[in-house]
C-alpha cells in the first residue's frame, strides 16, 4: 500500500478520494492498581516524609471488525468543484450511487500494553533554609501488537527515572527552586498513511528541567517565575520521493519556556489569579526537513486572567471575569498551515445563601460571552491533520 503525500487532504484543484472506514466493535481498555504507604522518620534533627509505593497499569486496544476499502479507484479522483451536493452517497461525474463496503471485515489491529512500577520518594526538611525532595521511579513496561498490514512486534523497557527538587528561601517572602525529573511516554503507533502501518513505536524517556522564584509581594498576594525546558523524542512520517514512507522516532522534539503567574487579593474585595507563558517549541536531530520546524499546537505565547470582586456592602455577591488568549500555532508538522490567535472572554455572577445552618453558592456563568469562533486544539491522528473549533457561547448555572 502506498500513499502520495497529498492522498489525505484535498488537492490544489479539489481533486479528492472518498473511503468507506469502519471501525465496528473496536474496544479501549484501560485496568490499573495502586498502593502506598508513608510515614516519617526523625534522625540528627531532620524530618523524612517517606513514600513507598507500587502501581500497575494494563491497556488493551482491538479492532476485530475493520472495513478500509475506496468508494471509487483512485484514477479517477473526484474534484470538488463538481460535486454534487445534493447527496452525500451519490458519486459526481454520473457515476453510481455507492452504498458502503461489502468487503470482508479483517482483524486489523490488537495490542497490550503492562507497566509495573515501584517508587521512593524522601522529602527532606530541617535545615534552616533549604528542604529537598528525592525520589526515583523503577519501570518495568512491555508491549505486543498484532497489525494485519504489517505483522506483530513487541517493545520492551527496564528504566529507572529520578526526580530532585531542592528548595532555598532566602526571607519569609522569597524563596527559589530548582527541580529534575525523568518520565516515560508510550510511543506512537504508525498511522494507516505510514508504509508500517499499525508498528508502535518504542517507549519515550522525557527530561524536565525547572528553576523558579515564588515571592509574596503582599498580603497573601504571590507572584511567580519558572524557566523550563521538557525533552521528548520525536515521532512523524516520512517523505520518500513525493509518497509516505515509514513512521519514525527520530529527532527530538524540545520546549523551552517562561512562565509568570500573580494570584492573590488586591484589595478586601478584589482578588486575580493570571498566568503568562512563553514558549520555544521546535524538533531537531531529525536529519530531514521536519528540523527547525516548531511543534504542533504549540503557541510561542499563552495568557489567561480571571478576576472576582465581592459587591461593597453585598459580601456574599461576587462578580466574575475571565480572558483568554493563544498566539497562533501550527496544524501540521511540516509547518504548512497555521490556526490564528484568538481571545475568549468569560463573565459571571456568584452568590452565597446561608439559611438554616446550611451554606449554598449558586453560580451562573457565561463561557465565550462574545460567542468568538477560532480553532481551540489542533491534532494528529491516523496520520490526518485535524482543526478542533472551540465551543460557542455556553451559558452555565449550578448550585452547590
Amino acid at each position: 500500500m502506498l500513499f502520495r503525500s497529498n492522498s489525505n487532504y484535498f488537492c490544489g484543484n479539489g481533486n479528492f478520494s472518498i473511503s468507506d472506514f469502519r471501525s465496528n466493535q473496536e474496544i479501549h481498555q484501560n485496568q490499573s492498581l495502586k498502593a502506598e504507604l508513608n510515614g516519617q522518620i526523625n534522625h540528627q534533627n531532620l524530618t523524612h516524609q517517606i513514600l513507598i509505593g507500587s502501581s500497575y497499569l494494563e491497556r488493551k486496544i482491538k479492532q476485530p471488525n475493520y472495513i478500509w476499502t475506496d468508494a471509487e479507484d483512485y484514477s479517477a479522483s473526484t474534484n470538488i468543484n463538481s460535486y454534487a451536493y445534493g447527496s452525500i452517497s451519490t458519486m459526481p461525474n454520473g457515476a453510481a450511487t455507492y452504498l458502503g463496503s461489502t468487503s470482508t471485515p479483517i482483524d486489523n489491529y490488537s495490542y497490550l500494553h503492562k507497566q509495573k512500577n515501584l517508587y521512593l520518594v524522601d522529602s527532606i526538611s530541617g535545615f534552616e533554609k533549604f528542604t529537598t525532595q528525592l525520589g526515583i521511579r523503577f519501570v518495568n513496561a512491555s508491549e505486543s501488537w498484532n497489525a494485519y498490514w504489517t505483522g506483530s512486534g513487541s517493545n520492551n523497557k527496564n528504566l529507572a527515572l529520578p526526580s530532585i527538587n531542592a528548595r532555598y528561601k532566602f526571607s519569609d517572602a522569597i524563596s527559589n527552586y530548582i527541580s529534575y525529573s525523568e518520565g516515560l511516554e508510550l510511543g506512537g503507533k504508525a498511522p494507516l498513511i505510514a508504509t508500517n502501518n499499525g508498528q508502535s513505536m518504542p517507549y519515550k524517556k522525557t527530561q524536565q528541567y525547572e528553576v523558579g522564584s515564588k515571592m509574596l509581594l503582599s498580603n497573601n498576594f504571590q507572584a511567580s517565575m519558572a524557566i523550563f525546558q521538557l525533552n521528548k523524542p520525536y515521532e512523524y512520517t516520512t517523505i520518500d520521493s513525493g509518497n509516505y514512507g515509514a513512521f519514525v522516532q527520530r529527532g527530538t522534539q524540545k520546549h523551552t519556556g517562561l512562565e509568570l503567574g500573580l494570584a492573590g487579593h488586591l484589595t478586601s474585595h478584589l482578588s486575580i489569579q493570571s498566568s503568562a507563558m512563553a514558549i520555544n517549541a521546535v524538533t531537531e536531530g531529525t536529519g530531514d526537513e521536519f528540523d527547525g520546524k516548531r511543534a504542533m499546537n504549540v503557541p510561542k505565547f499563552k495568557a489567561s486572567t480571571f478576576i472576582s470582586y465581592k459587591l461593597p456592602n453585598y459580601e456574599q455577591t461576587s462578580l466574575n471575569g475571565g480572558w483568554l488568549y493563544e498566539g497562533s500555532k501550527y496544524a501540521k508538522r511540516d509547518n504548512s498551515v497555521k490556526v490564528p490567535q484568538y481571545h475568549r472572554l468569560d463573565a459571571g455572577l456568584t452568590q452565597v445563601i446561608k439559611a438554616n445552618g446550611t451554606k449554598t453558592t449558586i453560580s451562573f456563568y457565561v463561557e465565550n460571552l462574545l460567542d468568538k469562533r477560532y480553532w481551540r486544539d489542533v491534532s494528529e491522528y491516523l496520520g490526518d491533520a485535524y482543526l478542533i473549533p472551540g465551543a460557542p457561547r455556553i451559558f452555565r448555572a449550578t448550585a452547590k
